[in-house]
C-alpha cells in the first residue's frame, strides 16, 4: 500500500516511481487521470531507459522546463510527451487558489524528492515513506474547507487517496 501511495501521489504531480502501468496496482489505475495513464502505457523500452537515465543524473533541475529540455535530449518524442504532461499539470496548479495551490507546489516537491531518491537508487526507506504520506494527509486535512473542494476540482483522484481512511491506516500500521 505504501509503494501504491507514493506511486500515485508523484504520479499526479508528474513524478513517476513506475514506468510499467501495470505495476501500479488495478484500484489505483482508475484513480489516475487519463493523461497519466496515457503517458505510462505508451512508454517504449527506449523512452524507460531515457527516463530512467535523465530521473537518475545527479542534476536537480530547478524547473520543469529544465527537466523537459534534458529529456528532449534523449527523445524528441519523449520530450514532447513529458512536456504536454507537466503543461497539464502546470495548468491544474495554476488554476487553484492560493491556498490550495501552496499545497500543490508543496505535494509536488515532495513527491520530486522521493523521485529523485527512487531513481537514484537509493530506495527511500518505508519509515520515510510512511512519514511523508502521514504529513501529506495532515497537511490536507489543516486546508480550509473551500481550498479542500477547490484541490478537489483539480485532483480529484488524488484527493479520493488523501481522504481514504483505508490509505491512513495502512500508511499508520507500515514500519
Amino acid at each position: 500500500m505504501i509503494r501504491s501511495f507514493v506511486v500515485i501521489i508523484p504520479l499526479l504531480s508528474l513524478s513517476v516511481l513506475t514506468f510499467k502501468y501495470n505495476d501500479i496496482p488495478e484500484q489505483y489505475r482508475e484513480l489516475l487521470p487519463p493523461e497519466a495513464k496515457e503517458f505510462l502505457s505508451g512508454l517504449t523500452d527506449e523512452d524507460k531507459a531515457a527516463l530512467k537515465e535523465v530521473f537518475k543524473s545527479s542534476k536537480e533541475y530547478a524547473n520543469d522546463e529544465e527537466f523537459v529540455a534534458e529529456v528532449t535530449k534523449k527523445s524528441a518524442d519523449l520530450g514532447a510527451k513529458v512536456k504536454k504532461l507537466t503543461d497539464l499539470m502546470k495548468k491544474k496548479v495554476d488554476a487553484l487558489k492560493p491556498e490550495a495551490q501552496a499545497f500543490a507546489k508543496d505535494l509536488i516537491e515532495r513527491a520530486r524528492k522521493i523521485r529523485n531518491r527512487y531513481f537514484a537508487d537509493d530506495q527511500p526507506k518505508k519509515s520515510i515513506l510512511k512519514e511523508a504520506g502521514l504529513e501529506t494527509i495532515k497537511k490536507y486535512k489543516e486546508l480550509s474547507d473551500e481550498a479542500k473542494e477547490d484541490f478537489k476540482k483539480e485532483f480529484p483522484a488524488l484527493t479520493a487517496v488523501l481522504t481514504s481512511d483505508k490509505t491512513l491506516k495502512r500508511l499508520e500500521t507500515l514500519n
